[in-house]
């Protein structure tokens, strides 16, 4: 038997796309991953590559759902990172709480300026200072009540990307692998 050496690593994939509806069954493109000798070959050097094959696809986190002579079918699952996506939608509430506070408290400045202004306006003299304090009053309420709508939006943004996250599912690629009697070793699927 000749031990020639080969890597059993399954090509990268093109797009991001084939992950996530991976091609299989009857459609799906076959690759060869091991040329074989380019002559025929025993039975058992046939299985014993195969079995290489495959010990080299569990070390890269691929178990063995089901063998048969000549073939085998290969799942792996990725694991969805729910907790990742937790944390990025508390950090998106906590900015959204952050900034809509910020802006109530502009809104509450506001209110401030606009009654210290109309205080000033008790007098002659303070009337050339107070109306245009309650002018700057009104504009720093306006600011103040856009950025705690911009504080809710935020922080609602951030609870949707947490429960998406939440409510992310684990997927299970799928590879078919078959040897044929020269020992070429051809998957399909992901």
């Amino acid at each position: 038997m000749s031990d020639r050496a080969h890597d059993a690593r399954l090509p990268k994939a093109d797009t991001t796309a084939v992950w996530k509806s991976p091609q299989w069954g009857v459609q799906a493109p076959a690759r060869v991953v091991f040329p074989g000798y380019g002559r025929p070959i025993d039975p058992e050097q046939r299985e014993a590559e195969l079995t290489r094959f495959v010990g080299c696809m569990t070390a890269r986190g691929w178990s063995e759902v089901h063998r048969m002579p000549g073939a085998v079918l290969l799942a792996q699952v990725q694991r969805a990172e729910a907790a990742t996506a937790a944390a990025v939608g508390a950090t998106g509430v906590a900015a959204g709480a952050t900034v809509g506070g910020v802006g109530l408290l502009g809104v509450l400045g506001g209110i401030g300026m606009i009654v210290f202004g109309l205080l000033l306006t008790l007098t002659i003299i303070g009337a050339v200072i107070g109306i245009p304090m309650v002018v700057a009053g009104a504009a720093v309420i306006t600011g103040g009540t856009a950025a705690a709508t911009a504080g809710g939006a935020v922080g609602a943004a951030g609870m949707a990307a947490g429960i998406g996250g939440a409510a992310s599912h684990d997927r299970t690629l799928r590879v078919q692998a078959w040897i044929d009697e020269t020992g070429r070793i051809f998957t399909k699927g992901a």
